[in-house]
């Protein structure tokens, strides 16, 4: 698949500059294939949300996000804890998909691997939430893990999947966090160094390849039979999907 390199406002007007993140962006405008697009300001994808200001948690707030739904595992959540975990305003939802019961990193020697893993292992997980952002009144929304490249781009790849965006545009998303890398790969390289974690092997798992997502979905597709069977044997039902559209798609 070869992969457009897209004009510098077609990402900067998408990405949100809010003190605290690096990657938090905006899914909404993307054309669907029956001429329908996704909406504004409905679902957010972003890195962690640990350093966010009060003032960066206001205007969240202000923006009307109802739900944060934290991918990060147990350990990162604790030593990190998102800002929002404890909120009256806010629910947050705790949903770990990177750990050694369900998946070790450990196990993973490249991305397209840990992806295949994330697949096969965080099948649940996936369909949770994508069963929770087809309830009422549970968007705008907003999905994270650390850097918001991996945990967090399957998840958005399904959602997409699933509304009926284009998989080259899925694709375009999903390379769109190396823009926004540089800073959050240096947090994570010292936090890797302190735990004495292979910085090489590190920094061939912090890459953004389109490639890597292209399998990503090729993989699903073969070994599932598509993103909408791949959530239905995981108890994610039609209506439910109708819902996730209805809530996520501006229709034509």
């Amino acid at each position: 698949m070869n992969i457009r390199t897209p004009e510098i406002d077609q990402y900067t007007i998408r990405h949100w500059p809010l003190e605290g993140t690096q990657n938090l962006r905006d899914v909404g405008g993307y054309a669907t294939t029956d001429d329908s697009c996704t909406r504004w300001g409905v679902l957010l994808r972003s890195d962690s949300l640990h350093r966010l200001p009060l003032e960066s948690q206001g205007r969240l707030i202000y923006f009307g996000v109802r739900t944060v739904i934290d991918l990060r595992t147990e350990t990162e959540a604790a030593t990190a804890p998102d800002v929002f975990a404890r909120s009256d305003r806010v629910a947050y939802i705790h949903l770990p998909m990177l750990a050694p019961h369900i998946v070790d990193l450990h196990r993973a020697d490249t991305l397209e691997e840990l992806n295949r893993l994330l697949v096969d292992r965080c099948q649940n997980q996936v369909a949770l939430v994508i069963s929770l952002l087809a309830e009422e009144n549970r968007t705008p929304a907003l999905v994270h893990c650390s850097a918001g490249k991996d945990r967090t781009g399957l998840v958005i790849a399904c959602l997409l999947d699933l509304v009926g965006v284009e998989r080259r545009t899925i694709v375009e998303d999903y390379v769109q966090t190396r823009y926004y890398m540089q800073n959050l790969s240096q947090d994570l390289r010292s936090a890797a160094a302190q735990i004495g974690f292979d910085l090489e092997r590190l920094d061939r798992m912090l890459e953004c390849r389109a490639d890597v997502m292209e399998q990503t979905l090729r993989y699903i597709d073969q070994q599932y039979g598509g993103t909408a069977e791949y959530v239905r044997s995981a108890g994610v039902d039609q209506e439910t999907i109708a819902r996730l559209r209805s809530n996520l798609v501006h229709e034509a």
